[in-house]
């Protein structure tokens, strides 16, 4: 599978160079294990928590896990032993004390976001490089360089003409494809990509986060969210159309941000208070994803 470079990458170096841990959070398949790997230097050792022997040991036993695989070290699928971050944090804090270099020596990555946060804001305050990975780039697709968005005249000139123009057909097949870096570096069916994803994030991800109950239910609420992407979130529409109680529902729109499918974008207010009490929009973080779900047959 080819890679495509991202634009975190010097980020996360930077940032290794300076922090004891980092952490690459975002939704499942999105490419967060590709990158690390790709940047891993031949002294780091790597470890997936899929692997259920590896898993049960670091339940277990987190000392005699992380001593058996020293630094520096990549943990992959880090949520699956949240308990590691106590004897993580004992271990920088020792690395200090005895005057040890700390940088980089961990790794850590997962699917996730807001379980691995609240775990790592706890123990790990002021010792992670956090981010979060979003699926590729039109920037990153076209393998030119990006910058932050700005809304000055001059910085949107320059942003545009670096930017490749494209057709409304092209745009459509953007849209239509999403930005799964699995769907652009090889020749997966598309068809056969999101039905896979859909099965395993509802089997393994949903499960994990919290108990929905009925699957097939969890399904026709994530379809009727798909369909009302770029809308104003109303839980009691979401509610009453998919024959759920509210707080059911607004459990289930925080599972899909917590495991970053959805992001749930706040109106924009001079006064602050408006901004947290006008009801935000949600958008599905990937427009194949969401183009799936709504049964769109072609670009």
């Amino acid at each position: 599978m080819e890679y495509i470079a991202r634009h975190l990458e010097d980020v996360i170096l930077k940032a290794s160079d300076f922090f004891p841990v980092v952490m690459v959070c975002g939704q499942r398949q999105i490419g967060k294990s590709t990158l690390l790997r790709h940047l891993q230097e031949d002294a780091r050792s790597y470890i997936n928590l899929d692997d259920v022997r590896y898993r049960r040991l670091a339940l277990e036993d987190p000392v005699a896990f992380l001593d058996s695989l020293g630094t520096p070290l990549f943990i992959d699928e880090f949520q699956r032993a949240p308990n590691l971050l106590l004897e993580i944090k004992r271990r920088v804090d020792a690395r200090i004390l005895d005057n040890v270099p700390t940088t980089g020596i961990y790794w850590l990555s997962g699917s996730q976001k807001f379980t691995m946060l609240k775990d790592v804001s706890e123990s790990l305050a002021g010792r992670v490089g956090l981010f979060d990975l979003l699926g590729l780039s039109a920037a990153e697709l076209e393998a030119r360089d990006s910058s932050p968005f700005y809304t000055d005249l001059t910085a949107l000139k320059t942003r545009l003409a670096k930017a490749k123009k494209k057709s409304l057909a092209q745009i459509y097949e953007r849209i239509f494809v999403g930005g799964m870096p699995a769907l652009h570096a090889s020749q997966v069916d598309r068809e056969w990509y999101f039905s896979s994803f859909i099965n395993t994030y509802l089997e393994r991800d949903i499960y994990m986060l919290s108990d929905v109950g009925k699957l097939e239910q969890f399904y026709d609420f994530l379809l009727f969210l798909a369909a009302r992407t770029g809308q104003i979130l109303n839980y009691n529409d979401i509610a009453k159309s998919i024959g759920i109680s509210l707080p059911t529902a607004k459990a289930w729109v925080g599972i899909l941000v917590r495991s970053g499918v959805l992001y749930l974008l706040r109106p924009f207010a001079s006064n602050l208070s408006k901004r947290l009490t006008k009801s935000p929009k949600l958008y599905f973080l990937d427009t194949g994803l969401c183009a799936y779900l709504t049964r769109w047959p072609n670009a």
